[in-house]
């Protein structure tokens, strides 16, 4: 039985034609995040896969700014920049071989799907921060 990431590979290798390395990066996303939902996104220059994390924890207090990229960021910040490829490249005009990883089913998708997604995901993060300020 194959794992998640070589079913991932053995439908998406062919359509990436450069920088095939991606898929290093790719498997040691997948092999180190337990089993988390994510979306792969393969292009004719390599792959992006965007994990959709359950545990926050490494981000940010509710509140706190901490050291990001030039500057500061809040935790919302930095949570919406973890997703942001998804826009960035259903609004490109490239060819894309899209696939989502729900837990557990690796589906081919396609953008609109993954933009649904992404904002689900999302809504579900603020809406277990606002939770998170109404109980504290």
């Amino acid at each position: 039985m194959q794992t998640i990431f070589e079913t991932l590979k053995t439908k998406t290798e062919s359509f990436v034609k450069h920088y095939k390395t991606d898929f290093e990066h790719d498997k040691k996303g997948i092999e180190t995040s337990n089993g988390c939902p994510f979306i792969h996104i393969a292009r004719d220059y390599g792959t992006n896969i965007v994990f959709f994390r359950t545990d926050l924890s490494e981000l940010p207090k509710k509140g706190e700014s901490v050291p990001y990229m030039f500057g500061t960021a809040k935790r919302e910040q930095i949570i919406k920049d973890m997703v942001c490829a998804i826009e960035y490249y259903a609004k490109q005009n490239d060819n894309y071989l899209i696939h989502y990883f729900d837990g557990k089913k690796l589906t081919k998708i396609d953008f609109n799907k993954a933009i649904d997604l992404k904002n689900a995901y999302l809504n579900k993060v603020f809406s277990t921060w606002e939770l998170e300020n109404k109980t504290n």
